[in-house]
């Protein structure tokens, strides 16, 4: 038998099954709290919950199923800014 056929009918690796069950648990995390957060709270939620998961292996699960935060509207910087003193009023 070739490797290749071999590598097609081997058995899931312990590391594969630890992703799927892990990207579950991810995906729960992710959905659970409206899709706002990314990679970080996610990883701190899940060891928060018992679940132990390196951040880099949470990132990579993540990316992979392509979870990601979800970023709020862009503000104006306009609107935050005060203007200069003396600047547009006309006044010297």
């Amino acid at each position: 038998m070739s490797t290749y056929y071999a590598a097609k009918t081997k058995a899931p690796s312990r590391r594969q099954l630890d992703d799927e069950r892990l990207l579950v648990e991810a995906k729960r995390v992710h959905k659970a709290n409206y899709g706002v957060y990314g990679r970080r709270k996610v990883w701190a939620q899940l060891n928060r919950e018992g679940i132990q998961i390196r951040r880099d292996r949470c990132e990579r699960l993540m990316k992979q199923a392509g979870l990601a935060r979800v970023l709020c509207a862009a503000r104006s910087l306009a609107a935050h800014t005060r203007p200069r003193r003396g600047a547009g009023t006309g006044s010297c």
